[in-house]
């Protein structure tokens, strides 16, 4: 497979086809495990975007009508392999990780269908799809920070943050 990194580490591979087939598999266990529950299940992050280096983990968006049942997904989740991990999500969002910390393969954000982080996340994915030079400045800068924080995951994200923000108030 050519997903998994620790969990700590920030380490970028060359972008994977096999990537999209990994989603859509993992997409299809998501939906019959979540039924009705999931509006809508996205690939999201470095890995949806073809051409572009990603760290290997693959970043999914649950897409939720409503987070008053959201504690419920917990164990269907945890039965897939995802680890519930409460600290690292905020109130508007469940966040798990599948794979031991040694080798994390998948982040699973569950979150509001349609809200603005929802809607955020898939602007940003669909920018770089779409915007070669925007892709090769997202991918420049990346490759800087992971050269500059290569056991520092935090703040290797911190790093993109204003590059995201930009992209995201851009007409």
């Amino acid at each position: 497979m050519s997903l998994g990194l620790r969990r700590t580490d920030v380490r970028l591979s060359e972008y994977d086809s096999e990537w999209e087939q990994i989603f859509q598999a993992e997409c299809a266990r998501l939906a019959e495990v979540l039924g009705e529950r999931a509006a809508a299940i996205e690939h999201i992050g470095s890995t949806s975007v073809p051409g572009l280096k990603a760290k290997p983990i693959l970043d999914i968006a649950v897409g939720l009508w409503t987070m008053e049942d959201a504690a419920s997904l917990v164990r269907p989740l945890e039965e897939l392999g995802y680890v519930y991990r409460p600290k690292s999500g905020t109130p508007e969002r469940l966040f798990f990780a599948k794979g031991p910390e040694e080798c994390r393969t998948h982040y699973l954000h569950c979150e509001v269908y349609g809200s603005a982080s929802w809607r955020g996340q898939l602007l940003f994915r669909d920018r770089l799809i779409q915007n070669p030079q925007l892709r090769q400045a997202y991918q420049a800068l990346k490759e800087q920070l992971a050269a500059q924080y290569p056991d520092d995951r935090q703040r290797y994200t911190q790093g993109k943050e204003s590059f995201i923000q930009q992209v995201l108030s851009a007409p």
